[in-house]
């Protein structure tokens, strides 16, 4: 038994109805903040320094493969990506561009998401 007021159980004859959940970023990722968070990714792209060395990384890779240019090309990505990511609830960290990635998913493939990319 539990208070008069206020109480819900979770579960009924030992059997589990419902499970706390905490919400991550991904649930919270509205297309709001999807729109968001790639306006901010897209101002730090197109920032003069950024793409002068994305051009001189393009100049020494033109072929644009091979491990060290898709390492570089990482860590430069990064470099805006860290600042961007814990505005939206992102690790800022490999592991929090793997969620952002996740969390735009096939929820936003048909919007205004899709067209930015």
């Amino acid at each position: 038994a539990g208070p008069e007021t206020g109480w819900v159980s979770i579960s009924i004859s030992g059997k589990t109805l419902m499970t706390p959940h905490t919400l991550g970023a991904e649930d919270l990722f509205t297309l709001g903040r999807a729109l968001a968070l790639q306006e901010d990714l897209i101002e730090g792209f197109s920032n003069v320094d950024f793409q002068r060395a994305l051009a001189a990384l393009i100049a020494q890779h033109p072929s644009k493969s091979g491990l060290e240019f898709l390492s570089r090309r990482r860590e430069l990505f990064f470099s805006v990506q860290k600042h961007v990511l814990p505005k939206y609830g992102f690790e800022a960290s490999d592991r929090g561009v793997a969620h952002m990635m996740s969390a735009f998913g096939d929820r936003h493939q048909g919007d205004e998401v899709a067209w930015n990319q």
